[in-house]
């Protein structure tokens, strides 16, 4: 049974806006602030510090953004200004805090709850992200890239038709917004209709070319599609728009993998960890690619150190599980599973892995109950049949196994089915 990367999930890549967004907001709240009299000392910090996170230094950002609000602890625009910044180092509970010290100064302050809501998306509440786009919507009912963020929550909780909805209600406000288009590409695509989801990414791309993620995305649409050496050429133009995005390698590199390019794969990963070193789903990816290439022992430690930045990823959880399981730690694999069916009882690999670990402590009858909920979640997943059939051989079932080896071979003929799992996509 191999390692699988995680479907679509993580943080929300579809706020590209949100630079423009601020810079509004600060030409605005600097104005006023000075009408207000704050003094010069905190403007000036506050602008050095802009500049500073203009340039990507980070950290001399913070540091002025620091004493501009030792200065002035009113100063809004610094407090949101400071949130991007830790929200950029990953540092989310230090960012939720500025956003809501923003929120309690100026509480009907329409991209601060936007903001935060994706902060929250970002760190998995997406509850509160609802919460806080539905917030903005009540305060400016026609704000389509709020419900372009709130579809993309919508989108990670797996509300698919409210997430349409709210597409589609920022297109009818916004023809032209891309990150509508794409997120609507991805419902469709998680739906498996693959024609809707490349026609909709296709439209994002014609309306901006210079927009990374359709491209991306486009490209796990086609390899979903079996058509690989389209897929690397499109994840390829994501890379060459937006190289500093760590989704766009990471893309690229699931797309490799898949494609037996574990080198390419592993130097995709590697620059998206790079990237964006607290990023359990590109830690996750290496270990797949690494389980892949034999280095088990490797795998486990990125699984380890995905689970430990997220301890809910559920896929890190179940790819470990498998490779404990592979190196014969039945234990290991049988909690490792365990808990990633706890995190997402609709995760069908995860229910195969404890079945496998279930199978090596000698319960068959648990190992065949847990094939038989595998094959209910994903119909389509070979190696599930090809377990089953090989226990209920066991268990002296020769017809129910020929039948399930027979649905095995013709599941795995078929153009990356018995996968059972997709790329990452944003």
């Amino acid at each position: 049974m191999k390692t699988l990367g995680r479907k679509t999930n993580g943080t929300n890549g579809l706020t590209g806006w949100r630079a423009g967004a601020l810079a509004a907001i600060l030409v605005v709240i600097t104005v006023s602030t000075s009408q207000a009299q704050t003094s010069q000392s905190a403007i000036d910090y506050f602008n050095r510090g802009s500049s500073w996170l203009a340039k990507g230094d980070l950290r001399r950002a913070i540091s002025d953004y620091d004493t501009a609000l030792a200065f002035d602890p009113e100063l809004l625009a610094a407090y949101l200004s400071r949130a991007v910044a830790h929200e950029r180092l990953g540092e989310m509970a230090e960012a939720l805090a500025d956003y809501d010290r923003a929120l309690a100064i100026d509480p009907k302050q329409v991209e601060a709850y936007i903001f935060r809501g994706v902060a929250r998306c970002s760190a998995a509440d997406l509850e509160g992200a609802i919460a806080d786009f539905t917030q903005a919507l009540a305060i400016r009912p026609r704000h389509a890239k709020a419900y372009v963020n709130r579809c993309f929550a919508r989108f990670l909780k797996k509300d698919f038709d409210g997430a349409q909805q709210d597409c589609t209600r920022a297109i009818e406000i916004e023809p032209r917004l891309v990150g509508a288009w794409n997120n609507l590409g991805l419902v469709h695509k998680e739906r498996g209709e693959l024609g809707e989801a490349f026609d909709h990414f296709s439209r994002a791309i014609r309306l901006d070319p210079r927009n990374a993620r359709p491209w991306g995305n486009r490209g796990v649409v086609r390899w979903l599609r079996g058509e690989y050496d389209e897929a690397i050429k499109d994840c390829t133009k994501a890379v060459e728009l937006a190289p500093d995005l760590a989704e766009v390698w990471i893309n690229r590199g699931m797309v490799r993998t898949e494609s037996g390019d574990l080198e390419g794969a592993l130097a995709d990963f590697q620059r998206a960890i790079e990237i964006s070193p607290n990023n359990a789903e590109s830690l996750n990816y290496r270990g797949v690619a690494r389980f892949r290439k034999g280095d088990v022992d490797g795998a486990i430690a990125d699984y380890t150190r995905a689970i430990e930045i997220e301890p809910a990823l559920a896929l890190a959880w179940r790819n470990r599980g498998v490779a404990r399981w592979q190196k014969g730690d039945r234990d290991g694999a049988l909690g490792d599973a365990g808990k990633a069916i706890e995190l997402d009882p609709g995760l069908a690999d995860a229910w195969l892995c404890r079945a496998l670990a279930l199978e090596a402590n000698g319960e068959l009858s648990r190992a065949l109950a847990d094939c038989d909920q595998a094959i209910a979640l994903n119909p389509r997943l070979a190696s599930a049949y090809l377990v089953r059939g090989a226990l209920k051989l066991r268990q002296g079932k020769k017809q129910e196994a020929e039948q399930d080896l027979k649905a095995y071979t013709t599941l795995a003929e078929g153009p990356r089915a018995h996968l059972g799992r997709e790329p990452h996509t944003k």
